[in-house]
């Protein structure tokens, strides 16, 4: 059973504080997610380049986008959390922050005994 970290509700709010503040950028901007393992080097999963960053249905819409990507790499990944970063930038220019992210793989279902 996922964990309830994998709930887009949870991105929401860091994404809305960290790259819609009332700095928000009107320029074209990417957003990068990235694994993030303990002991390896981040591998880049997607990339977004935007005109600005979506509002209404069209915000939500990429929250759900990133909540997937990570959902899925974290399902692929096996049995334990995987921590991700969502890196914006303007593009030709400057950082605009950071949004570090947890997921839980599936659990391995202990309740069933083995055959």
């Amino acid at each position: 059973m996922p964990d309830d970290s994998n709930k887009p509700q949870r991105i929401q709010p860091g994404v809305t504080t960290v790259f819609c503040a009332p700095n928000a950028p009107t320029r074209k901007l990417r957003l990068a997610l990235y694994h993030v393992p303990a002991d390896e080097a981040q591998r880049l999963l997607r990339v977004w380049e935007l005109e600005a960053m979506p509002e209404g249905n069209g915000f939500h819409e990429l929250v759900d986008e990133i909540d997937h990507e990570a959902s899925e790499d974290a399902a692929q990944l096996g049995f334990s959390t995987q921590r991700y970063v969502l890196r914006a930038h303007l593009v030709g220019g400057q950082d605009i922050g950071s949004l570090f992210l947890r997921y839980a793989s599936p659990k391995l279902d202990i309740s069933r005994p083995r055959a």
